[in-house]
């Protein structure tokens, strides 16, 4: 057993701003239009949570939606004028993302 305390990854932010979308969503569309690059697959760590799969990481441990990596990686496009139409505005209600699906698969922005 190890008895070494799990090391936390430091935020690299200090305020996150809500999103209206879930990362997992987000993600598919930074990977459709190519924002970011996927990594390289890591082995699942010991002791990893079997039943939680990264979409990003493609492995075991975690979510999609608890990924610290896309925690900090979604801000940053967001800041750099990518990603807008998933910030959640004050009285925003639903987690309805500005976006729409075609039957392509195409992501088609409304409104943007």
């Amino acid at each position: 057993m190890d008895n070494h305390p799990k090391e936390q990854k430091l935020s690299k932010f200090v305020r996150y701003m809500s999103l209206n979308a879930p990362k997992s969503r987000i993600l598919d569309e930074v990977l459709q239009i190519e924002l970011i690059p996927l990594p390289r697959k890591f082995q699942s760590p010991p002791n990893a949570d079997m039943s939680k799969y990264c979409q990003y990481h493609y492995n075991n441990g975690h979510t999609t939606d608890e990924c610290e990596t896309l925690r900090d990686k979604i801000p940053e496009l967001i800041r750099v004028d990518h990603l807008k139409h998933y910030v959640k505005h004050a009285g925003e209600g639903g987690s309805r993302p500005n976006f729409y699906r075609s039957l392509s698969g195409r992501i088609d922005r409304r409104g943007a």
